[in-house]
């Protein structure tokens, strides 16, 4: 079995599914429960913060679900083999970004998406990246900051 040097699931892309949105809402924040209906109600948002308290902010709607990412940006990001990260699309996130630091990353190689990674000023924590070639923009926020409410 040949594996492609820059994508280590055997899924196709980057991104390998974990769970299903209902279980990735469960899973993060223990109060939500998923209805037996086809329609899952709106959950309520998740809260996420740095590791000193500097930045915070919220996800609103739906999470597309927690996925195992194993793209260039994310492996340098994290500095392993992959990053725990939601996927969500910019006008979900709440933040103020005056507390932020960000940089460009490109990828020489080009086996992902140019990024800009946004982490806390203070204590480094990185937060999201932002995929500027994406329509609508895609964030990846980074699940080592989402907190339980």
């Amino acid at each position: 079995m040949s594996r492609n040097h820059h994508n280590v699931n055997s899924g196709g892309g980057p991104y390998r599914e974990t769970t299903d949105p209902a279980q990735a809402q469960a899973a993060l924040n223990p109060t939500y429960r998923a209805s037996s209906a086809q329609t899952l109600p709106e959950p309520p948002p998740l809260t996420f913060r740095c590791l000193c308290g500097q930045v915070s902010g919220v996800i609103d709607g739906n999470v597309g679900g927690r996925r195992v990412c194993s793209c260039c940006v994310c492996k340098k990001v994290t500095g392993g083999t992959h990053a725990d990260v939601l996927v969500i699309d910019e006008g979900q996130l709440r933040i103020d970004r005056s507390r932020l630091t960000s940089f460009m990353y490109e990828d020489p190689h080009r086996y992902s998406n140019n990024a800009r990674i946004n982490r806390c000023i203070q204590c480094g924590t990185t937060i999201f990246s932002e995929f500027t070639e994406t329509t609508p923009s895609l964030l990846k926020v980074f699940v080592l900051a989402v907190c339980a409410t």
